[in-house]
């Protein structure tokens, strides 16, 4: 049972860093969810059995992953008395069950559009097909996903965050957080990798749309950036995720300092802001009014992220790249990896596209 989960999580990583859709259908793992954080630290069957109410003295779970993703308030019961992999394994199946959701909607849209002959003669049957199978917690897409995640929000009053798996479940929120709202082909074509020109200015075109109708949510996505960048900041032996999250984010906020302007995130009235400041450390904000503050209403003053300095539009966006060089290329654990990431780093500093 433990395999059945960690395969997921490994199928909605690849779909998360590499794009790859996973051939695991979320409705099929419908086996009891262990929610004890006891049954995934077992180093023994016995401690196993106990743990998951298979043995006396144990209490078995009566969800599923697909019960908790699906059911009316089941993530607002089951959260409370979870951590650890149980919070990381709900957070990127969130996320994919949401991409997977759009895209079949994006899908079903543009066969309309395509063929509305077709959709017109079928619309009886197509209409409720389509409702029965859009499952009820995604129905209202991102803006309803939005309960659930907040829900998924790890404690930022504990920094530096104690384990790799705390660091994992905290870098991996940040990580879908941005996701959503910016696709990661997009980001790779603003680098232009493996992109043609038309691509590319497609991808900047889109993304220039998006940085002009979003003020809250881009501030929102910068939070999250600058936080996960910190976080990874202080990391001296990276893991095999933790590169490609730095590379994402990097990108990020690269791309929002080269195509951004000054009206982007500017305050939107000067009532609610962060008072007192002169500065705001994006990094910094773990109380949960001073971030909604800067999400809500903007800072009307310097912002800055540890290691990057302040975040002015159209001012040296390559030194988010040139950082991320320097970290990278000390690393050990992952070396390879790692010096890869930065060496392409370096190519679009230059004007180069980059070999990743």
């Amino acid at each position: 049972m433990p395999l059945t989960f960690l395969a997921s999580v490994f199928e909605c990583l690849s779909q998360i860093f590499f794009g790859m859709r996973p051939l695991m259908n979320i409705e099929d793992i419908d086996v009891p969810l262990p929610e004890q954080e006891s049954a995934w630290s077992a180093v023994t069957q016995s401690d196993w059995e106990s743990a998951i109410g298979e043995r006396s003295g144990g209490q078995a779970s009566k969800n599923s992953l697909k019960r908790v993703l699906y059911g009316i308030d089941s993530m607002q019961q089951v959260l409370p008395e979870v951590d650890g992999f149980i919070r990381l394994l709900l957070t990127v199946t969130l996320f994919v069950e949401e991409n997977m959701e759009l895209l079949r909607t994006k899908s079903w849209l543009a066969e309309g559009i395509s063929n509305p002959s077709s959709l017109a003669r079928s619309r009886s049957s197509t209409q409720p097909t389509l409702e029965r199978d859009t499952p009820f917690r995604l129905q209202n897409r991102i803006k309803a996903m939005d309960a659930d995640f907040n829900l998924l929000q790890p404690n930022f009053t504990i920094y530096p965050f104690v384990s790799d798996l705390s660091i994992m479940e905290a870098c991996m929120y940040h990580e879908v957080h941005i996701m959503r709202h910016v696709r990661l082909e997009g980001l790779y074509a603003l680098t232009g990798w493996q992109a043609s020109k038309t691509y590319i200015d497609i991808a900047e075109r889109d993304f220039k749309l998006w940085l002009h109708d979003h003020q809250p949510t881009i501030r929102k996505c910068l939070w999250h950036a600058a936080t996960l960048l910190s976080t990874l900041h202080s990391r001296r032996h990276m893991t095999l995720w933790e590169p490609l999250c730095f590379l994402t984010r990097a990108i990020f906020l690269w791309a929002y300092l080269k195509h951004a302007d000054s009206k982007t995130v500017q305050p939107s009235s000067s009532e609610h802001m962060i008072e007192n400041q002169k500065a705001l450390r994006l990094d910094r904000l773990t109380k949960a009014d001073e971030r909604n503050a800067w999400i809500d209403h903007g800072f009307n003053g310097n912002v800055h992220v540890t290691g990057i300095g302040n975040l002015n539009p159209g001012e040296h966006p390559n030194r988010v790249l040139e950082e991320l060089h320097r970290y990278l290329i000390s690393q050990t654990g992952t070396a390879n990896l790692a010096g890869g990431i930065a060496k392409a780093a370096m190519q679009v500093c230059r004007g180069l596209p980059p070999s990743f």
